[in-house]
């Protein structure tokens, strides 16, 4: 079915939640949105995005607005590249002031699509009518760009870089098409060894810098398929407790997933490097190969190669990450979020932890593999149940097989919702995960984030590399019983001990 094109059910499958995707080279999709918020992202656009609007159409139920020059493709003008940004912040802060908070930013597809925004309509007590959204997007390879940007954190930003990276600054601030840019010496995005700790530092210390300021960090995302671009919000008076505790030295750090097996801990305190290792020596059966010291950051060397994987193998790494999650926020520290700053392909995603009052709490796993397959990890039987009466009523091709294996439950669909090479069913795609979101939100499950944890590249001789895998999802729910006494862990319905075998 790969190839063909078909309509949307005519019934959403959320009304809380909808989804906007950007494509390459200079398309905006929307999926399952409303009348009212159509109109919202309409005027958002032509309001946001001063290169002007080329078409807009509707095709087999989404909508799609495409965009004068090329803002979402690698190589474009810098100004393209800033106007894409500058639209992004527009959108984020006018569907905020509708009651349209963003839930998080994913990468569904092997190639053509870029990032899927998904959105969740929020209780009106919860808007902030002022909130304004600001962007800092790493560029090239040595660049900040900050779109949106109040002045008076100019100056925090560039401390912060000062602080952390000791190669400098090339480049103080600097117009960029009403937007500012810094370059610095060296290459951050595509450095190692030391270098690749102290962009990992940078970063927190910018996120830090920015919560001592009131600005939360609310999306990492990709829209022009390199590094990702960050998304800061104005905090609301909710917000207050956070920020002060993210923007405290010892109450933030950073978790990287490098090369082809290091995990390397930036800033952690000593309580929290503890519970990594303890994670890791009880659970990853290929054991510890290395504990050492590396540029100022704790880092492991694990057995095989968790970060460089597929198929089977791959189940692992995502229990693996599955129950890091799991067990860090038992012990008293939160996901702020997930980020993909490095141009190395065998990097992988960054995790950014904040301290948070302890909560006994139960994690699983949604891994999308190859183009049509779900894998559900550690997640309770009655998810997984939920999860077979949402994909049959929200995905129109149906199920193709179903299998039950030790550690996890596996459909394969019909199509290809994980490719958009041609057709449409990577629509039909992003409607199943609305109504994923919508399932797993009734049930008191929360999207806590999505990452690349292990995706092997496929080698383009024409075009660019891609992912054999995409991002995986993780949900988490407070003070829900493991499936399995005793603390042992159950995936997908079938008993396990808890290790990742």
């Amino acid at each position: 079915m790969g190839g063909n094109y078909s309509y949307l059910p005519s019934e959403p499958a959320s009304n809380n939640f909808f989804c906007i995707t950007f494509r390459v080279p200079d398309s905006i999709k929307v999926i399952d949105c409303d009348p009212p918020t159509l109109e919202i992202v309409r005027k958002a656009i032509a309001r946001g995005y001063r290169l002007g609007l080329r078409q807009e159409y509707d095709k087999y139920g989404s909508r799609t607005f495409v965009l004068a020059g090329n803002p979402f493709k690698v190589g474009c003008s810098k100004e393209e590249a800033i106007a894409g940004k500058q639209v992004a912040c527009t959108l984020l802060q006018d569907l905020a002031h509708k009651g349209w908070q963003v839930l998080n930013s994913s990468e569904l597809c092997r190639n053509k699509d870029l990032s899927s925004w998904f959105f969740e309509r929020t209780n009106e007590a919860c808007v902030n009518y002022d909130s304004t959204v600001c962007c800092i997007a790493l560029s090239g390879f040595d660049k900040f760009q900050l779109v949106n940007f109040p002045k008076q954190l100019l100056a925090k930003v560039a401390d912060a870089v000062r602080r952390t990276w000791t190669l400098g600054i090339q480049e103080e601030m600097k117009d960029a098409y009403g937007s500012m840019e810094m370059k610095m010496n060296g290459n951050p995005w595509s450095a190692s060894e030391r270098g690749a700790v102290e962009a990992r530092r940078m970063i927190l210390e910018i996120i830090r810098a920015m919560a001592s300021e009131g600005y939360v960090l609310c999306m990492s995302t990709s829209i022009k398929d390199t590094t990702d671009s960050l998304f800061f919000r104005s905090a609301s008076a909710a917000d207050q407790p956070s920020c002060s505790e993210l923007g405290s030295p010892d109450a933030s750090f950073v978790l990287s997933l490098n090369r082809h097996d290091r995990l390397r801990l930036i800033e952690a305190p000593s309580e929290a490097q503890e519970v990594v290792r303890n994670v890791l020596l009880h659970h990853w059966t290929s054991g510890l190969t290395g504990d050492r010291d590396y540029h100022g950051s704790r880092e492991f060397k694990l057995g095989g190669s968790p970060w460089w994987t597929e198929g089977a193998e791959s189940v692992r790494t995502r229990l693996l990450i599955t129950l890091l999650l799991q067990e860090l926020r038992d012990k008293g520290w939160r996901l702020v979020q997930t980020i993909e700053l490095c141009r190395r392909l065998n990097d992988k995603s960054v995790f950014v932890f904040a301290r948070a009052q302890p909560e006994s709490s139960l994690h699983w796993c949604l891994s999308l593999h190859s183009k049509s397959v779900l894998r559900f990890v550690n997640a309770p039987v009655e998810v997984v149940d939920a999860l077979r009466l949402v994909i049959a009523g929200n995905y129109i091709h149906g199920i193709k097989t179903e299998r039950v294996f030790a550690g996890y439950h596996q459909v394969r669909l019909r199509g290809r919702p994980w490719s958009s090479h041609n057709g449409n069913d990577h629509v039909h795609g992003r409607h199943m995960m609305l109504g994923i979101l919508e399932a797993m939100q009734q049930r008191g499950w929360s999207l806590v984030c999505s990452a690349d944890v292990s995706a092997i590249y496929h080698h383009a001789d024409s075009g660019q590399d891609y992912p054999v895998d995409v991002h995986s999802l993780w949900f988490g729910a407070i003070n829900k019983k493991p499936p399995i006494a005793d603390g042992a862990v159950g995936v997908g319905g079938a008993s396990s001990a808890p290790s990742c075998e």
